[in-house]
């Protein structure tokens, strides 16, 4: 389970860093050869385009004891997709993350299923998605996880399976560095500017929204970012950077988890002597 928190931790904060910077986070479609501006635990790489970012975890830690109870949880739900408005919108809940898609001009129950199967294959949810009829997508979990979709509009979800798990949970905090690199050349001010937007959105909450549908909060924001642009190794260029602690939610699931079904009342018989 811990990968699969720090992989929401890697996919939350980097699309957070290109929303704000407007640097995309992976090659643009036909441009394969294009490499991301937005990248994790990659420094003095010369190949990267300038200005860049360059992401890394510095360290982890655990937030106070794990909380642990039992409780049932579904393990196969069904998304059954009921509206066809063109315009309309049909949206469901994952754990983190709302996704939705838009009924398209022609489209039929089943083309606007696969819309929705294709947005909820790119989420980082521990989930796996599958048609099933005509306008069904069936959900079922990754490993000893759990299922969590919740409808919204323009579909319902069933649960077509339950179980009682053991629940681990606790607080993850990823202390991350954020590194800027700007263009070449004197007097080039794009390091500032990536900066500011970046210091300044997790400030806010209008500019949190990016990191809350991935399930995490911030802590230890500095007021400004580090100018180190004096020579290092080889590199001679202007970069800046400033550390940040990412918080995350670390949810175990154990399974098969022993249960009492009936339990009898307790029978206390005193001895007959005893009895005044």
């Amino acid at each position: 389970m811990q990968s699969y928190v720090w992989r929401r931790v890697q996919v939350g904060v980097s699309r957070f860093v290109g929303a704000v910077t407007g640097l995309p986070i992976s090659a643009p479609a036909g441009t394969p050869a294009t490499p991301a501006r937005v990248v994790w635990g990659t420094y003095d790489i010369a190949q990267v385009p300038k200005p860049f970012i360059s992401l890394q975890r510095l360290g982890v830690s655990s937030d106070g004891e794990p909380q642990t109870y039992i409780v049932e949880r579904a393990t196969q739900q069904t998304i059954v997709v009921t509206e066809n408005t063109v315009g309309a919108a049909v949206r469901v809940w994952l754990a983190f993350a709302e996704v939705a898609v838009i009924v398209l001009l022609g489209a039929t129950l089943t083309t606007t299923r696969d819309a929705l199967l294709l947005a909820l294959q790119t989420q980082v949810e521990p989930l796996e998605f599958a048609a099933s009829g005509p306008a069904s997508i069936i959900v079922t979990p990754k490993g000893t996880q759990i299922t969590n979709v919740t409808a919204l509009v323009g579909c319902t979800v069933t649960t077509d399976s339950s179980e009682f798990v053991e629940v681990q949970s606790t607080t993850r905090k990823y202390r991350t560095r954020i590194q800027i690199y700007g263009a070449a050349g004197d007097g080039d001010e794009s390091t500032d500017e990536y900066a500011d937007a970046i210091l300044m959105a997790l400030r806010t909450p209008r500019g949190l929204v990016q990191l809350v549908q991935y399930g995490l909060g911030v802590e230890g924001v500095p007021e400004t970012a580090t100018d180190i642009s004096a020579i290092s190794g080889p590199l001679q260029e202007r970069r800046l950077y400033f550390d940040v602690i990412f918080v995350a939610s670390s949810v175990i699931y154990i399974r098969d988890v022993e249960t009492l079904d009936e339990v009898e009342p307790p029978v206390i018989a005193f001895p007959a002597d005893a009895i005044p």
